[in-house]
């Protein structure tokens, strides 16, 4: 573990309570350090040259900025600090991504304990390949001396020379495959990698040779005891000290149990994603069953007072059933698009019945922007009471009008929800906190004190209704 106060974090992140999580879950492990947060790319790469991190922990998707964005810039200013994308994808294209464009490891937020381990390994291996660099240096000017150090430590090394034929193996690698120089020298070893595996290997190779560039492959080796083992295999062109190109340089790690957990991780990922969607999808025909149960009992009331307050119950529980529907369609299980919701939602409320097909328009603008399940569902219920009752309240008679329902993000990143009307209006004074009537207090109770928000009524010519809040407090779940 890496206890030096000297180390430098740089977070990428647009949340600050992911940071404070982060921050937390490291210091927790023993870690010390001095860290800096940024979520613009000029932060970013002013942060790169003034804070001189030894380590960047960026966020997969920011709003304004990007975990990939910011890594080919840290690989173009800085190619030496280890970059380690926080994601809250589940997405095994993603983290294939983030490794292949060059991250030294990828971190899922829900598995947030793992990223000390992550750290320390980033670390370690950032050392590791510095001191290889070291060693190579010590090569061109001593070859016995490197040879004697490449034998003394863990990972296999090789050498080949100008016509891609291997001239060197070190003790430790054949000692792993249980070959001799002999025999796997020249092309001899390419036996020793698993036949499904030798041909992308081997093209990779080539094209990294030929362009003379860095290159990292993952493929599987027999090893001595029949065994195939997943191998990481980096290699690096070598030059004398006249600059002639030499042929390459590489060693290989054995990274067989880390795939082993990676995979048992992307099982359990998928087990959990499956559970969740049928959780989702039962609650939903739960809530269908309690609005059948409740129209039956509308029908046997023969009561108009008994209809409407069944009528709008089920509203009520349809905009929570249609937030488990959007979940359950959604490839992320912890967030919706709003204006898929709200689209959806508003179609809903003028297909009822009791709609004034005619006599009013409904005008909205909705921005499409991600929202979790602990916001979605409050917001779905105040949006459903604010349009419900600037259908049924604000035109009475045959009187006609205008609603407009806005949605947005502020520039601070609050959502911003609007319901405005061109109808009659409130009374003079009108105090919704003193209002008793079911709608109002479930609208205060909502933004108040379950999205933590802010509530306004205006009533000029018509009615308006604002609520801001941010889901900055909630939690991503999944």
């Amino acid at each position: 573990m890496n206890e030096d106060e000297d180390l430098r974090i740089l977070f990428v992140e647009d949340v600050p309570e992911d940071v404070e999580i982060a921050i937390r879950e490291l210091e927790g492990s023993g870690m010390r350090f001095r860290h800096l947060r940024v979520d613009t790319k000029e932060d970013f790469q002013a942060a790169l040259a003034a804070f001189d991190p030894s380590l960047v922990i960026s966020d997969y998707s920011m709003p304004r900025f990007d975990g990939i964005k910011a890594l080919n810039i840290a690989l173009e200013l800085k190619p030496s600090i280890p970059f380690i994308v926080l994601t809250g994808s589940k997405n095994e294209e993603t983290a294939v991504l983030c490794l292949k464009s060059g991250a030294a490891d990828y971190v899922i937020k829900g598995h947030i304990t793992r990223l000390p381990f992550a750290v320390n390994d980033a670390l370690d291996h950032t050392m590791h390949t510095r001191e290889k660099e070291i060693d190579a240096r010590a090569l061109r000017e001593n070859e016995q001396n490197y040879r004697t150090l490449a034998d003394s430590g863990q990972a296999l090394v090789w050498a080949c020379d100008v016509d891609k034929r291997c001239t060197y193996f070190n003790k430790p690698r054949l000692e792993f495959t249980g070959g001799s120089l002999e025999k796997e020298s020249g092309i001899g070893w390419l036996d020793k990698v698993h036949p499904d595996d030798r041909a992308a290997m081997m093209a990779g190779f080539v094209a990294a040779f030929d362009r003379r560039e860095k290159f990292s492959q993952e493929y599987r080796m027999l090893r001595h005891d029949g065994q195939y083992r997943w191998i990481q295999d980096d290699g690096s062109p070598r030059y004398s000290v006249g600059g002639e190109f030499l042929g390459y340089i590489g060693h290989c790690l054995d990274i067989t149990e880390r795939k082993r957990i990676e995979e048992s991780l992307k099982q359990a990922l998928e087990e959990k994603e499956t559970l969740l969607r049928e959780l989702f999808h039962r609650t939903r025909n739960n809530m269908q069953v309690i609005m059948a149960i409740l129209s039956f009992e509308e029908e046997a009331a023969h009561d108009e007072k008994v209809s409407k307050i069944v009528r709008e119950t089920n509203d009520r529980i349809m905009s929570m059933s249609l937030v488990h529907k959007k979940l359950f369609e959604s490839q992320d299980l912890s967030r919706i698009d709003l204006k898929d919701y709200a689209d959806d939602l508003i179609g809903f409320l003028m297909e009822d019945s009791s709609f004034p097909i005619g006599r009013i328009s409904v005008k909205t603008m909705v921005e499409s922007m991600p929202l979790l399940i602990d916001s979605a569902i409050p917001c779905g219920l105040v949006l459903q009471e604010l349009v419900s009752n600037a259908f049924r309240h604000a035109f009475p008679g045959d009187s006609k009008g205008e609603v407009r329902i806005t949605i947005g993000r502020s520039d601070e990143g609050s959502v911003e929800l609007e319901v405005a009307d061109d109808g009659v209006g409130l009374p003079e004074h009108f105090d919704y906190r003193k209002q008793h009537t079911l709608g109002f207090q479930l609208i205060t109770g909502l933004v108040e004190q379950q999205l933590k928000g802010s509530l306004r009524f205006e009533s000029g010519h018509g009615l308006s209704c604002h609520v801001s809040f941010t889901d900055a407090q909630m939690m991503k779940r999944v």
